[in-house]
């Protein structure tokens, strides 16, 4: 046999076309699957932050809330859906008082307004940063995933007392 028989017979070949073809398409296709699972705790991520700000919701109507009672209640339901590559980057609440009919115009919360009525407002930043797999940071951080601001108005019945 000559080297050319043997190039010849070695491009005939069709055994083993199904095993080259398969580790090209692996190569493209693992990637894909590793970041379409970074994608789904990422977007889980998402939802323990929206729970948490649901807790700091539901902390700020109770009628003894205060601005370290919310931040406490929110600390602890961030502590209960933490993941081991989740860190807590900022949290802040900042409590605000403002009169029904000029909701822009922040007033002080023991004052009083003309229906002598003063709402209440939480303005709640959480900003979580995380451990990506394979999905660059500047994804993460474009999509704005792990940050939320929320502005919870407490009424004015559940501010009185009794």
């Amino acid at each position: 046999m000559s080297a050319r028989h043997g190039i010849r017979g070695f491009l005939r070949e069709t055994r083993g076309g199904v095993a080259v073809e398969f580790g090209l398409l692996a190569a493209m296709l693992v990637p894909a699957l590793v970041l379409a699972f970074d994608l789904g705790l990422m977007l889980r991520e998402r939802v323990a932050v929206e729970h948490a700000l649901r807790s700091g919701v539901f902390a700020a109507m109770d009628a003894d809330a205060s601005r370290d009672s919310v931040e406490q209640a929110l600390r602890r339901a961030l502590e209960v859906a933490a993941r081991e590559r989740v860190t807590l980057e900022a949290l802040s609440v900042v409590e605000s008082c403002f009169c029904p009919d000029a909701p822009a115009q922040v007033v002080d919360c023991s004052g009083s307004c003309a229906p002598d009525v003063v709402y209440g407002a939480y303005t709640i930043s959480v900003s979580l940063s995380r451990e990506a797999l394979l999905l660059p940071p500047a994804v993460a951080e474009h999509l704005g995933a792990l940050d939320a601001v929320l502005r919870v108005e407490v009424p004015a019945w559940a501010r009185q007392d009794g």
